[in-house]
């Protein structure tokens, strides 16, 4: 379908069910209307709902009691109504608390003025132009892409998936890197690389002894880009993937292409929506603060030197409906250790 184009009903065998291949494929759906949020839902974590009269898809994590819906439907936002209304029938059915994560304007708008829900304000998108930023021009990032050039390093990229060989050597950084982390690590991705290869490109970087040291994973969005994954080896030179994401914005760049997101980070402050209690945004922000400053904060003084510009997101839930449990629901499904 091209970008833009409403999906086609698809046929009704008479009963009111749907054939699962007469929907739209979920990679699809994401590359068509998705943003950063919506490239994790092709991973384990995540299952999809989908709603077969308007072909679209809702993915989210269950953590106890609690449904935690993450990204906004992908479908046109017309089309917003009709699939929260049924989506929100399934999880009240299936006796689940939702909170709804990642939300777009469009969708936080919908969620508090016409269901009476609460929204807060604590993450942005943070999105850079590739055909008008220069990474190397920040004196830091250039600093570092020449320490690494001066240790032999070298960029790599590919518009599909690397050659089997090359594939089987970024599997074993990937189980290396996830075996060197230590502590809580908070992310919804998985760094899963090969799934959906139509819609990714991918780069990385060799260092002196011919061997990869640092990945870098892009997906295909509805506006432009959103970068998947950004991984290098502790052995690397230093901040290694700064040179790996200045690569995908002159690439991108050269190629016309204007919007390239590195997904969720905390936004310096929490705000809430209009109908919340102070008492409410006062306890959230206390709650905010201690996980912002202890598990998140570092992604947005990296990003900086990119010259990203924050697009709000939102948490949105039913009133009464988050408090410590929901935060607590919310943060397992973003944690591992």
């Amino acid at each position: 379908m091209p970008n833009g184009s409403k999906p086609s009903p698809p046929k009704s065998n008479g009963n009111g069910t749907t054939h699962n291949e007469d929907i739209t494929p979920l990679v699809d759906l994401i590359a068509q209307y998705g943003d950063s949020s919506n490239t994790t839902w092709i991973e384990e974590k995540f299952s999809v709902w989908r709603h077969p009269p308007t072909h679209a898809a809702v993915g989210f994590a269950q953590s106890g009691d609690y449904c935690i819906i993450w990204g906004s439907p992908l479908c046109p936002r017309e089309y917003y109504p009709v699939v929260v209304e049924a989506f929100l029938a399934w999880v009240k059915n299936e006796k689940l608390k939702p909170i709804w994560s990642c939300a777009n304007s469009d969708l936080e708008r919908h969620l508090v003025k016409e269901l009476d829900w609460r929204a807060v304000m604590c993450v942005q998108d943070d999105i850079l132009n590739p055909s008008k930023v220069d990474p190397e021009t920040n004196k830091e990032v250039r600093k570092h892409i020449k320490a690494a050039q001066k240790a032999g390093c070298s960029i790599v990229e590919c518009d599909t998936a690397p050659e089997e060989n090359v594939r089987k050597e970024i599997d074993e950084v990937i189980k290396k890197w996830k075996d060197g982390r230590k502590g809580t690590q908070v992310h919804a991705t998985n760094v899963v690389p090969w799934d959906d290869i139509e819609h990714r490109k991918y780069f990385y970087a060799k260092d002196k002894n011919d061997k990869i040291c640092a990945l870098l994973f892009i997906a295909q969005v509805a506006e432009g880009w959103a970068i998947k994954d950004c991984i290098q080896m502790p052995d690397a030179p230093k901040n290694l993937t700064e040179w790996l994401i200045t690569e995908a914005c002159h690439t991108l760049g050269n190629e016309g292409e204007e919007y390239l997101t590195f997904g969720p980070t905390p936004a310096p402050t929490l705000q809430g929506a209009e109908n919340m209690a102070g008492s409410t945004v006062k306890f959230l922000n206390k709650a905010y603060s201690g996980i912002e400053k202890s598990l998140l904060g570092s992604k947005r003084d990296f990003r900086r030197k990119f010259e990203v510009e924050g697009e709000p997101i939102f948490v949105c839930y039913p009133k009464h409906g988050l408090g410590r449990k929901g935060i607590s629901a919310l943060m397992k499904v973003l944690t591992s250790d």
